[in-house]
This record gives C-alpha cells, structure tokens and sequence, in this order.
C-alpha cells in the first residue's frame, strides 16, 4: 500500500500536524472499492467523536478527515446500471463531510509530480515509471523518497490540472494540493 506509506512519510515533514493513517499497511482487513474507503473514513470519524475525551489521550476530535482513492476501474458504471462505486464515494463523502481526495488515475500521478513537471505517460506505465525516477521500489517507497518536495509537488499538480475534493480530474490529476492547503 503505497498510500499509507506516503502519509506515514510526510507526518516526518508536517511536525505540527498529527496523521492517522488507517488502515494501516499490512493489516488487508478492508475493501478497497471507493465507497468502502468512505464508509470506513464515516465510521472512524464518528467513533472519533463517540471515544472523544472519555478517559483518552486524544482528547480533541479529528479536524479533518480524508479519504484517498483512485479512478482505476471504479469509474465505470456496473453491469446492472446506476452510478459506479466511484460515484457512490463521491455522494457519500459529500454528504458526510469527508475530502476525498481522488487521483486519475493513481496515486503514483502525485509521487510522480516530486521529481517531474509533466506526467508524459500513460496509466499503464505509472508504476514502472515511478520505479525508473527512484520513486518506488517495486510496490514500496524507496527510501530516498523526497518527501520534502510536496510543495513542489503541488505546484507541479496545480499547474497541469486544478482537482478539487470529490472531482475527478482530467488525466492526469490529483487532489493531493487540497490535503496540503488544509495541513501545511
């Protein structure tokens, strides 16, 4: 799981702020469809707030919560008709205050944007593209991942396409800026 790997990272970069990455990497105790990354965002949130100040540690509730997706194959419609599961997170996070955040068509478009200006490559090609720049190393972060150039990074997003939470962007795009604007 490249995702929580990144979150994991740039906490390290964000001193000031606190990250709860969950779920966490190696515990495949979830789907990962969109709408169920929603749902599970929904339900820690709310247990957040339940568990809030009762004998705790954490006693402020979450500021903000995201969810963090990929267009892949959840933006097609299913075979009996209605709205993908991509469409479904999007109403669903709208509706319960989460930022989705969403990346077309994956997330390897933004830990591209750390060392490139432009993503000339196609969808397929993300991922050994990302292996070739020393982003990845197989399916982890190399360890020489410059999370320090997230700032960068979103001016290099921003400048190819603006995507807001819950929007699906234009290839290639990613809301990752948006986390950035509310964290940093």
């Amino acid at each position: 799981m490249t995702e929580p790997r990144y979150f994991e990272g740039i906490q390290r970069q964000l001193e000031r702020v606190q990250i709860v990455v969950d779920p966490k990497p190696g515990r495949k105790q979830w789907e990962s469809n969109p709408r169920a990354v929603v749902e599970h965002c929904v339900e820690r949130r709310n247990n957040d707030l339940k568990d809030c100040g009762k004998g705790t540690r954490d006693k402020d509730p979450f500021r903000a919560v995201f969810a963090v997706v990929d267009v892949d194959q959840w933006d097609l419609p299913p075979k009996g008709g209605g709205p993908s599961q991509l469409q479904q997170a999007i109403s669903l996070a709208q509706a319960e205050g989460v930022n989705l955040i969403i990346s077309n068509c994956k997330f390897e478009v933004w830990l591209l944007y750390h060392v490139r200006e432009k993503i000339g490559v196609g969808c397929s090609s993300l991922s050994s593209s990302c292996e070739s720049s020393g982003l990845l190393e197989g399916k982890n972060l190399s360890k020489s991942f410059p999370f320090g150039d997230y700032k960068v990074a979103c001016q290099r997003a921003d400048s190819q396409s603006l995507s807001e939470f819950g929007n699906v962007g234009s290839y290639p795009s990613t809301a990752m800026p948006r986390f950035f604007d509310i964290v940093a």
